[in-house]
């Protein structure tokens, strides 16, 4: 697992907001395109695709702990990554942690 800068808190979204972030990984260089939340002091990532319809999730409105895809509407829980009405739709979490002025993601 490796540990990766992916914004400073200042750059990062408000609180109660969500921002699409993009990155490559440091040592496979592979894309990665994730959903950044930021809810009452706590930051969580989701990938930023949809898995019903790839919408972009850093595009969705944030309604408490889920996001609502912006094209379909499809509810997904920020912390867990699964869908709220569809327990079998499930996508990754990632952790991020706050370290000195920058957001951390374990990959």
């Amino acid at each position: 697992m490796a540990e990766i800068k992916i914004s400073s808190i200042a750059d990062g979204p408000q609180d109660g907001q969500a921002q699409t972030v993009s990155f490559y990984h440091p040592v496979t260089e592979y894309p990665y395109n994730i959903a950044l939340f930021h809810i009452k002091g706590k930051y969580y990532a989701l990938p930023d695709e949809c898995k019903r319809c790839n919408g972009s999730l850093g595009k969705g409105t944030l309604h408490g702990m889920f996001i609502l895809c912006p094209q379909d509407e499809t509810p997904w829980n920020i912390k867990t990554g699964l869908c709220r009405y569809d327990r079998t739709q499930a996508m990754p979490s990632y952790r991020v942690k706050v370290q000195d002025e920058d957001l951390i993601i374990t990959l």
